[in-house]
């Protein structure tokens, strides 16, 4: 009797701390999807906060953007390769497009070329690339106002012929009871339309 009251014991201290052990690990690695799903979402905003600084004027559908995508043209460096001129290193246009996608919950970057533009037909594939994962939902809102004074007047389609002062997006992500929203507005150097004229 004595023997089953130890095992009993025994057993019942293992199995307590194999419970804590379990529910630590459950609960870390909660935190760690969680912190991976903004991870990436901090890096699709870093990515496109330093497309919008290099955004410039190119034709007149200068940025084309949607509350789910955007398209604009951008200068990214040239490569390891390319020729200094003093110190500065070269730099190549290309245009861009972010584009969330509804079906896989992710939000991919496009990014084609000069020459792609120019020769689609004879220039390899696009460059498409996932910058963020897990995403429930997102929202882009162009700011429209005229002067800096002006409060930001916010609307969710772009077709004008010149870039927005700044872009507003609002992220939703996680999962079940988990969901989360973040907020960022991106400001955009070469942006500002002229006044209407009277």
């Amino acid at each position: 009797m004595i023997e089953v009251i130890v095992t009993a014991v025994i057993v019942s201290f293992l199995g307590t701390i194999i419970y804590t052990t379990f529910l630590g690990g459950n609960r870390i690695w909660r935190y760690a999807m969680m912190g991976s799903a903004e991870s990436e979402i901090d890096y699709f905003l870093e990515k496109l906060t330093v497309d919008l600084r290099n955004a410039f004027p190119f034709t007149a559908n200068i940025l084309v953007g949607a509350p789910a995508s955007l398209q604009f043209y951008t200068r990214i460096p040239a490569g390891e390769k390319s020729v200094l001129w003093g110190k500065v290193p070269l730099q190549q246009p290309v245009r861009v497009r972010y584009h969330f996608e509804q079906d896989s919950h992710e939000v991919q970057r496009t990014q084609e070329t000069y020459q792609q533009m120019l020769l689609p037909s004879t220039i390899g594939e696009d460059q498409t690339d996932q910058v963020a994962g897990d995403i429930r939902g997102i929202a882009i809102h162009y700011d429209m106002s005229v002067n800096k004074p002006t409060p930001g007047q916010w609307v969710s389609y772009w077709n004008r012929p010149c870039l927005p002062r700044a872009i507003k997006l609002d992220i939703e992500y996680g999962k079940d009871k988990a969901e989360k929203t973040m907020s960022r507005i991106i400001p955009v150097p070469a942006g500002g339309c002229a006044p209407p004229t009277s």
